[in-house]
C-alpha cells in the first residue's frame, strides 16, 4: 500500500493481454503490445464485422461517453466527475469534454492498470482551469477511492460517477450492486451515475465465442 492507503502499482506484464491496452489498440492507440493486438484479433474474430466492426463500436462507445459528460455539465449542471476505469488517455477525455463547457470542472480519474498510471501525467497537466486528480485504485475496494477523491471533489455538491466499460469484468460474487452503492452513498442529492455494459443477449453466439477466447 502507498502512504495514502491506495494499492501499490503492479509491474507491467507484457506477456498477458490487458483490457485497457486492447481497448487502446481498438481505438488506434500506441500504448499496447503484440500480445494485446493478437488477443484483440483472436477474440473479436467472430464479432459481427470482425475487428473493423469492433473498432466502429468502440468509437461509438467513446463518442457516447462525451455525450454523457456534456449532458451532465450543460443540462444537469454537474461539474464534478469521478471516472473509474478511465483507461489509457485518448482524445476527448472526460476532463477535456467537461472543461470545454465549464473550465472550472473538477475530475478524478481512477484505474488499476500500471500502463494507465504511466500515462496519467498527460491527464494531470492538461487541465484548463479546474482540477484533475488521479487515483491508482481498485473498484473492488471503493472506500480508499472515495477518501482520495474527496481531496479533489466536494461531495457536498453533485458528482457524476462514470463507470464506462468496467462492470462487465465483475462477477455476481464480486457484488457489483453493493460496490456501486458504496460509491453513491456519500454523494449529495442531484448527483448522477452513468455506466455502459456489454450485453450477452445481443449477438449471444458471438459474445459466447469472445468469452471462450
Amino acid at each position: 500500500m502507498t502512504s495514502n492507503g491506495t494499492p501499490e502499482p503492479a509491474e507491467i506484464d507484457t506477456s498477458k493481454a490487458h483490457a485497457a491496452r486492447v481497448y487502446d489498440y481498438l481505438l488506434g492507440g500506441r500504448a499496447n503490445f503484440k500480445v494485446d493486438r493478437e488477443a484483440a484479433e483472436i477474440t473479436y474474430a467472430a464479432f459481427p464485422g470482425g475487428i473493423d466492426g469492433v473498432r466502429a463500436d468502440v468509437r461509438e462507445h467513446r463518442a457516447a461517453l462525451g455525450r454523457v459528460v456534456r449532458y451532465f455539465v450543460k443540462d444537469a449542471g454537474i461539474t464534478q466527475f469521478l471516472d473509474i476505469g478511465t483507461g489509457i488517455p485518448k482524445e476527448n477525455n472526460v476532463h477535456e469534454v467537461a472543461q470545454a463547457v465549464e473550465p472550472d470542472a473538477r475530475i478524478v480519474y481512477v484505474d488499476f492498470d500500471p500502463i494507465v498510471l504511466a500515462h496519467a501525467h498527460q491527464l494531470l497537466r492538461a487541465t484548463r482551469g479546474g482540477a484533475i486528480g488521479y487515483i491508482y485504485g481498485d473498484l473492488h475496494d471503493p472506500q480508499p477511492i472515495l477518501r482520495e477523491a474527496a481531496k479533489t471533489l466536494d461531495f457536498s455538491r453533485p458528482v457524476a460517477v462514470m463507470l464506462f466499460g468496467i462492470l462487465h469484468f465483475f462477477s455476481d460474487a464480486d457484488d457489483p450492486h453493493g460496490l456501486v452503492g458504496q460509491l453513491l452513498a456519500p454523494l449529495s442529492a442531484g448527483s448522477g451515475l452513468a455506466l455502459s455494459h456489454l450485453a450477452s443477449d445481443l449477438h449471444p453466439e458471438e459474445m459466447a465465442a469472445e468469452r471462450l477466447c
